[in-house]
């Protein structure tokens, strides 16, 4: 090979051989991408004939630019993303920290999206059954949701906690910048919902994608932004008309990231396609916030006339209601699972860990044991209490109760 180096301008069109070698080799990167100009391509394509070197690098440069633009689906376990991310921030870590409350968001919306970068236009229109959210999107008439409207639906209930981070409501005909209280919540999920549909079906799909990503951008970004007091922020999580449920913005988050999984894997149960399971610290989070709202649900289910106990003991409100109280030992297993202590008759009483003493005077009535991630499905209303599988000692009327509540604590 020789060391003479090539003059100023033989870069393009300069004829094959010593002289031209280098010059042509230094295009390689640049044909690879496609980025080289007409009378590039026809020299290195020439040189390339000759030069057995230059063709090994080119074929190999070639098959690495296909796995930037190539069309191969992009869905990775939540363990590899993991890695690759710690991976990168070990070698340059971040200039605004994200905090660990806003991760499940940012790991499982980045999942979501790359499953809906990878969808034609019909898979869109899939059907999804999912009966649970009301009637949908399907333009047969037949109640049905579509991947869209499903997607609509997911951005519905994001707006409703970008309130308290001072967003813009981008949902048509919304009220413009939201107040504290989060009054774009007040128009209730549904209506949200049913205005992203009519404008999917104005401008397409990737327009309801474009508005979900910039949500959920937002909603990470300001989150790590917004300073270490950001999780206390209070938020409108969800609502329906007037009822409304306040939260701060560390739980919303964590709620609505474990809505994200569960909206995913709706769309890729419709599509065909599998999608793995959260990381199971995302899993043990989402757990643990919607195990601490099953007093409250618990509550409404006796309220509805619903409970198998009736009322199962004085209805005192406030976490300082221990002495006396009746307790639930509910234990979810694998991976990201837990174990907790659920009050039966305090609406507003504290769940704990399973390893905290239970106040004087308080008794433990009842175990149950099943699948965290089962768990996780009959909370956001995916499966039914009898498809879920169990195991129970103690008060069945409490276990009824328990398993019963939990589809009330539905991810929106």
């Amino acid at each position: 090979m020789s060391d003479a180096r090539p003059e100023s301008g033989s870069g393009s069109g300069a004829a094959p051989g010593a002289g031209g070698h280098e010059a042509l080799r230094s295009l390689l990167g640049a044909w690879a991408l496609t980025a080289c100009p007409p009378e590039e391509v026809v020299a290195l394509e020439a040189h390339l004939t000759e030069c057995g070197d230059c063709r090994t690098e080119a074929v190999r440069l070639r098959d690495a630019a296909g796995w930037l633009f190539g069309d191969e689906p992009l869905l990775v376990t939540a363990e590899l993303r993991a890695q690759v991310l710690a991976g990168c921030l070990g070698r340059r870590p971040a200039r605004v920290r994200l905090p660990g409350w806003a991760a499940p968001l940012d790991a499982e919306a980045a999942r979501l999206d790359a499953m809906l970068r990878d969808l034609n236009e019909s898979e869109w229109l899939t059907p999804v059954d999912a009966p649970w959210l009301g009637r949908g999107d399907a333009a047969d008439g037949s109640g049905r949701w579509t991947v869209v409207g499903i997607l609509c639906r997911l951005t519905a209930g994001d707006t409703a906690v970008s309130a308290a981070l001072g967003a813009s409501d981008p949902v048509p005909g919304g009220r413009g910048t939201a107040s504290g209280v989060g009054s774009s919540a007040r128009d209730g999920i549904a209506a949200r919902t049913e205005r992203l549909v009519d404008a999917w079906r104005r401008h397409g799909p990737e327009r309801v994608r474009q508005l979900w990503r910039e949500q959920g951008r937002m909603l990470v970004q300001g989150a790590a932004l917004a300073g270490p007091d950001a999780w206390s922020l209070p938020v409108v999580a969800s609502g329906e008309g007037v009822e409304v449920r306040r939260a701060v913005l560390r739980d919303a988050l964590v709620e609505r990231a474990f809505a994200c999984w569960i909206h995913a894997e709706d769309v890729a149960e419709a599509v065909g396609q599998v999608f793995e399971p959260p990381r199971p610290g995302h899993l043990h989070a989402y757990l643990e916030n919607t195990v601490s709202r099953l007093p409250g649900a618990l509550d409404a289910l006796r309220r509805a006339g619903r409970a198998a106990s009736g009322t199962g003991g004085p209805q005192v409100r406030g976490t300082e209601a221990a002495a006396g109280a009746r307790v639930l030992r509910l234990e979810l297993e694998g991976a990201g699972g837990g174990e907790w202590l659920v009050p039966l008759d305090e609406p507003g009483g504290e769940v704990i860990p399973a390893e905290q003493e239970l106040g004087a005077g308080a008794a433990e009535v009842a175990h149950l044991v099943t699948d965290g991630r089962d768990f996780c499905r009959l909370a956001a209303g995916r499966v039914s209490v009898n498809d879920v599988a169990t195991g129970a000692v103690g008060d069945s009327a409490a276990v009824h109760d328990l398993l019963h509540a939990a589809p009330l604590v539905a991810a929106g």
